[in-house]
């Protein structure tokens, strides 16, 4: 896992200390931890600079590779933290990347959960539901991407983020559409 920065000077001791916290319960992936809960009970005046470290937070992938996809979890949470700060802060290109972050992530983390429950005798009937939601988060990091790529003309990381992880998916598409026109 990369190094990650350090904590805003405009936070308080006790935003840091908290988002410190928090940084190291991702890290040890604690997933027994309710982030909603913990979300309603934060130490801030409500700066939107803690929220979106906070969101970011939340984002980062741990050590483990884990992806936390519960309701309450750590990639929920931020998302409905990001929707809320994307109402006043759509002109912050750090809310939509941590955003489309944590909607890879999390429809990542359900995409392999459904194929899991696919083959597991008691989620069996879950996984279409499961499928079907992962579908709609990557449904709505498309739409949002190109959104981000339209409001941020040139900005490399959303450019890259397309490349990395979007060019692969469209590349498998098309062939398998290809494929299936053959036959």
């Amino acid at each position: 896992m990369a190094d990650l920065p350090e904590f805003s000077p405009e936070l308080s001791p006790e935003e840091r200390a908290f988002l410190q916290q928090v940084r190291q319960w991702v890290k040890d992936d604690d997933q027994t931890i309710d982030f909603d809960t913990l979300r309603q009970k934060t130490p801030t005046d409500n700066k939107g600079i803690f929220w979106l470290s906070f969101a970011c937070e939340l984002c980062t992938l741990p050590p483990s590779g884990s992806l936390d996809i519960r309701e309450n979890g750590r990639l929920s949470v931020a998302l409905r933290i990001l929707y809320a700060l994307l109402e006043s802060n759509s002109h912050v290109p750090q809310v939509w990347s941590c955003r489309l972050m944590g909607l890879l992530y999390l429809s990542s983390g359900l995409e392999a959960f459904a194929n899991v429950a696919a083959i597991t005798e008691d989620l069996r009937e879950q996984a279409p539901s499961i499928r079907e939601e992962a579908q709609q988060l990557k449904n709505e990091m498309y739409a949002f991407l190109d959104e981000a790529l339209v409001r941020f003309p040139g900005d490399q990381w959303f450019i890259n983020f397309r490349h990395d992880y979007l060019e692969d998916e469209e590349d498998n598409a098309d062939t398998a559409s290809g494929v299936a026109t053959q036959n």
